[in-house]
């Protein structure tokens, strides 16, 4: 897990591996839930090429908000992270926008640029007061500091080492080299 960006009304944290949510995880680790069934087929059946993302108001139930207040703030937090990913040039999941044009739906061809892994978004109380050009900005600076990590992560990570082709020693039983 890495914090990409903190500011007074949200945090934004990545995680470069897919793991089902802590809301997911609740309905997972149940023994017996109706809704555990379909929490594990979607997880399953889950593309993993893109950027899983998710906003979290668990912050402002402690401020005791209520559920209106809560689901408008959420609303404009997704509303000011989706602006952000399209200023990027990237869809709501991620992928670089105008690769459905191109016949690749799935995001795995073109230049490899889509964005992977998964954001959570948790939002203070704060959000409630901030402009909403002001939280754009700061989404638009979180999604900044997304694709800084990504780039630096996909450059610093270790090649590959070229296979050598092992040399192969012929020799008979005295010593002497023989062909092939």
């Amino acid at each position: 897990m890495k914090t990409l960006r903190s500011h007074k009304s949200f945090i934004m944290r990545y995680f470069p591996n897919y793991k089902p949510s802590h809301v997911a995880s609740r309905y997972l680790n149940a023994d017996v839930h109706p809704l555990q069934p379909k929490i594990t087929h979607m997880y399953a059946t889950r593309d993993k090429s893109t950027l899983w993302w998710m906003v979290n108001p668990s912050h402002l139930m402690s401020v005791r908000m209520k559920r209106v207040v809560r689901s408008w703030c959420s609303r404009r937090a997704r509303m000011a992270f989706r602006l952000a990913l399209k200023d990027h040039g990237f869809d709501a999941d991620g992928r670089k926008a105008g690769q459905e044009l191109l016949g690749d739906s799935n995001g795995k061809g073109g230049d490899g640029k889509n964005l992977k892994g998964r954001v959570d978004l948790l939002l203070h109380a704060d959000i409630l007061r901030e402009p909403f050009e002001v939280l754009r900005k700061e989404m638009d600076a979180g999604v900044s500091a997304l694709i800084n990590h990504l780039k630096t992560t996909k450059d610093a990570a270790p090649k590959p080492a070229k296979k050598q082709k092992k040399a192969v020693d012929a020799r008979d039983d005295k010593g002497n080299e023989t062909s092939l």
